[in-house]
C-alpha cells in the first residue's frame, strides 16, 4: 500500500500538479497538467530532504498526464545536479521515467546524459507497466 499525499506549494498554499507516493522500496511522482522547472526543483528538494529518501531503491517519474511544460535545459541541468548530489547519500537508486510526449522524452534523455557520471541508472519508458517491470527486475 502506498503512502500517498498531495504536496502543497511551499509558499502561498497552492497545490503542485503532482502526487507523490512513497512505496516500500521507492518513490513515485505522478505529474499532471503543466509542469514548470521551478515546481520540479521544489518537489525534488522536498522529497530529498525526507528521511525515507535514504532507504529507497527507485524513483518512478510518471509524466503521462502532463499536458504542457515550462521546462528549460537549465531546469534539467539543475535537477541533474541535485540528483548527482543526492546520489552521494544514496547511490543505490534507479530512475524510471515514463513519458510518451516527444518533447518530454527529449528532456528526459537530456537528464540521462547529465547523470551519466552518477551511480544512478536511468531508463525512459512509454508506459507504466514496462517501467514497473524494469524496476522489479532490478
Amino acid at each position: 500500500m502506498c503512502d500517498s499525499h498531495q504536496v502543497e506549494w511551499l509558499t502561498g498554499g497552492r497545490k503542485l500538479p503532482v502526487t507523490i507516493e512513497w512505496e516500500k522500496r521507492g518513490i513515485c511522482y505522478s505529474y499532471r497538467d503543466t509542469l514548470t522547472g521551478s515546481e520540479m526543483i521544489d518537489i525534488t528538494n522536498e522529497t530529498y530532504s525526507d528521511p525515507r529518501f535514504d532507504d529507497i531503491r527507485y524513483q518512478l517519474v510518471d509524466l503521462l498526464a502532463v499536458t504542457g511544460f515550462e521546462l528549460s535545459i537549465r531546469d534539467v541541468e539543475r535537477r541533474s545536479a541535485l540528483d548527482r548530489a543526492a546520489a552521494r547519500s544514496n547511490p543505490n537508486i534507479i530512475v524510471a521515467i515514463v513519458a510518451y510526449e516527444e518533447a518530454l522524452a527529449a528532456m528526459a534523455s537530456l537528464y540521462g546524459v547529465e547523470i551519466l557520471d552518477s551511480p544512478w541508472d536511468m531508463r525512459i519508458f512509454q508506459d507504466l507497466k514496462t517501467a514497473r517491470e524494469w524496476i522489479s527486475d532490478r
